[in-house]
């Protein structure tokens, strides 16, 4: 029998998009998901988009989005007076970071950044920032740098 082109394609983006979703990358063992126990440190900065200061007393949340605990909790505190928050822990292959009540200048979701671990840890990650593409700041390996704005009050009134 001879597969028409279309349905081996419709058949190889069905089994990715099935990996994507199971939190497995192409070649991992679904039977062994990734034992990396090692802690790491995560730095993560948070920034006003507009005028590209540090904004302290921010509330971030940091949650692991492994294949074994989707959407554990692994880190939570307030920034300090530079824009900072760290925090310490296994090694999730990837994570979501979520600033309460504050927007991602990057046009994301609400205040929430997924990551890859491994970028942010390699290279660091620097979020765009659509509010003032002006203010930009230096990427620096394990780091996530966000640029963040307030709701507006139409925001405020839609959730």
């Amino acid at each position: 029998m001879i597969w028409p082109k279309a349905l081996i394609r419709k058949t190889i983006s069905t089994c990715l998009f099935s990996l994507a979703l199971s939190g497995l990358a192409p070649g991992q063992d679904a039977k062994r998901p990734c034992d990396n126990t090692e802690a790491v440190t995560l730095r993560v900065l948070v920034f006003d988009g507009k005028t590209g200061k540090p904004v302290r007393g921010c509330e971030v949340h940091i949650y692991s989005l492994g294949s074994n605990s989707p959407g554990k909790l692994i880190g939570k505190g307030l920034t300090d007076e530079t824009g900072t928050f760290s925090a310490t822990s296994k090694y999730p292959a990837q994570i979501a970071v979520s600033v309460k009540g504050r927007f991602l200048c990057s046009g994301r979701d609400m205040g929430t950044s997924v990551r890859k671990l491994d970028d942010i840890l390699t290279h660091g990650v620097v979020e765009a920032n659509k509010c003032n593409p002006a203010v930009l700041h230096a990427v620096e390996p394990g780091t996530l740098t966000l640029f963040v704005r307030r709701e507006t009050l139409q925001e405020f009134l839609d959730w």
